[in-house]
Parts: structure tokens; C-alpha cells; sequence
């Protein structure tokens, strides 16, 4: 499905890293990284914002590798997924630079401080 939708990896991604996708457009774009990682092998985690965890939808989320992110109080889950990563074990870490699909001027800041705290290379995807 991903590269019938025109994407395509190019160099390749390391077992533990931060995925930044940018921009973020469409709620598509969570189940396309999802496939690229699987097809990889990958079982990453995908920060989504916590309002989607209610219902059904939560279930499904959390099996897929979703991490609920309260917006108000992000360290609470960062913190979390320093110690996740801190594990020894791969981890990849997907999340959408701006936090959100509307267009905004600046990224958020969040995954380069979990890249500086863990020592994970950034991938941008």
C-alpha cells in the first residue's frame, strides 16, 4: 500500500531511533509508517493524541503500538518512553514533528529532547 501511495525507503532505518514524520496531513499517515515498519519488521511505538484512546478506537490504538499523549502534560508520557527506551531492547518511536495536522510555523520540540535523553538518532520519515 505504501509505495502504491508513492513512498518508498530510502537508506534504511536503525533497530532503536526517533521517526519524525513531517508534514502530517492525514490520519493515513499513522497506518503508512505503521506498514513501512512492519514490512521492516518493526513493532514501533506511535505517540496519538489522548482524545483518540476513547472508545473501540483505544483498543485498537494501543494493540497497533499507540501511546496515549495527554497535550497538556506530555512529560507524564515522556517519561515513560525514556525508560522504554532505556530498556536495552529496539525501540523505534514514531511521532508527528508539529503535533498535530494543521499547519503550524514551528515543529514541536518533544523528539529531540527524547533523542537527547536517550541518545537515539532522529530519523526523519
Amino acid at each position: 500500500m505504501a509505495r502504491r501511495k508513492g513512498f518508498r525507503m530510502v537508506g534504511s532505518v536503525p533497530d532503536s531511533g526517533i521517526l519524525v514524520g513531517a508534514p502530517h496531513t492525514s490520519n493515513w499517515d499513522f497506518v503508512t509508517m505503521l506498514l513501512v515498519m512492519w514490512h521492516d519488521g518493526a513493532h514501533p511505538r506511535v505517540l496519538v493524541k489522548r482524545e483518540l484512546f476513547k472508545g473501540p478506537l483505544g483498543w485498537l490504538l494501543r494493540a497497533l503500538g499507540g501511546v496515549p499523549l495527554d497535550r497538556k502534560n506530555p512529560a507524564a508520557v515522556v517519561n515513560g518512553l525514556l525508560e522504554e527506551a532505556g530498556s536495552g531492547e529496539p525501540f523505534r518511536l514514531i511521532l508527528a514533528a508539529e503535533g498535530t495536522r494543521s499547519k503550524g510555523e514551528y515543529w514541536k520540540s518533544g523528539f529531540y529532547r527524547i533523542a537527547q535523553q536517550t541518545g537515539l538518532p532522529i530519523v526523519l520519515a
